[in-house]
C-alpha cells in the first residue's frame, strides 16, 4: 500500500470553511472519486475542407459532431483519500478502462459500453458514459497535494436507423377547405327569383 508523502492539517477531514458542491464530485463507474475533482469537456464538429475547383474559394462539408473529450482532474490531500484512489486505480488498470459486452449475433465482435459517469458539466452536455483512454498520475503538486488525471472519450450507443414511410397527409383535392363537400344547388326555376324586378 502506498504511503502518503505529506501531512496537510491535523485531522483526516475536509476543511469545514471550504464548501463542497456537486461540481467538486465525480461518480465514475461504481466509485465516487475522493477529494476534489474538476471536469473539462470539449466537443467539436468535423468539417471536411474541399479544394476549390474552378471557384475562388474552398468549400466545407459538415460531417457532424465528434465524440466529446473529457478530462477529470482529481486532487487529494489525505491518507484515506490516497487509499481510496489506489483501490480505484487498480480496478481501472485491471479493467483496461472500459467495459466490453459481447454481441449475441456475432461471437467475434464486441460492443464498448464504457463506464457510467455523473457530474453536472457532463449532464449539461448529455454525457453519461465514457471510455477511459489514459490515466496520468498520481503526481505530487505542491504544497502537499496529489493529482490524477483521467483522460476519457464519450461513449454513445449507436442505434440502427431505417427508412421510414412518410405519410403524405390529406391533399387539397380530398376534403380540404378549398374543395366543396357537397354539390352546389341547382339554379332556381322560379320567375320571382330569376325574373326581372318590377318597376316602381
Amino acid at each position: 500500500m502506498a504511503t502518503f508523502p505529506f501531512v496537510v492539517g491535523q485531522t483526516d477531514t475536509l476543511d469545514p470553511t471550504i464548501p463542497r458542491t456537486p461540481w467538486d464530485i465525480v461518480q465514475l463507474g461504481q466509485f465516487t472519486l475522493p477529494g476534489i475533482s474538476t471536469v473539462q469537456v470539449t466537443r467539436a464538429r468535423k468539417g471536411i475542407v474541399k479544394s476549390p475547383k474552378n471557384q475562388n474559394y474552398a468549400t466545407i462539408k459538415d460531417s457532424g459532431l465528434e465524440l466529446a473529450k473529457i478530462s477529470i482532474i482529481n486532487t487529494i490531500a489525505f491518507q484515506s483519500q490516497m487509499d481510496s484512489l489506489e483501490e480505484i486505480l487498480k480496478f481501472f488498470d485491471t479493467q483496461l478502462g472500459v467495459k466490453v459486452t459481447s454481441k449475441s449475433r456475432s461471437g467475434s465482435s464486441t460492443t464498448l459500453t464504457g463506464f457510467a459517469v455523473n457530474h453536472p458539466a457532463l449532464q449539461m452536455r448529455g454525457i453519461n458514459s465514457i471510455y477511459i483512454e489514459d490515466i496520468e498520475g498520481p503526481t505530487v503538486q505542491r504544497p502537499g497535494f496529489i493529482q490524477t488525471t483521467f483522460k476519457c472519450i464519450e461513449v454513445r450507443n449507436v442505434k440502427p436507423t431505417s427508412t421510414k414511410k412518410v405519410d403524405p397527409g390529406t391533399s387539397f383535392a380530398e376534403g380540404s377547405t378549398f374543395t366543396p363537400q357537397s354539390p352546389p344547388a341547382p339554379p332556381s326555376q322560379s320567375n320571382i327569383v330569376t325574373g326581372p324586378k318590377p318597376i316602381k
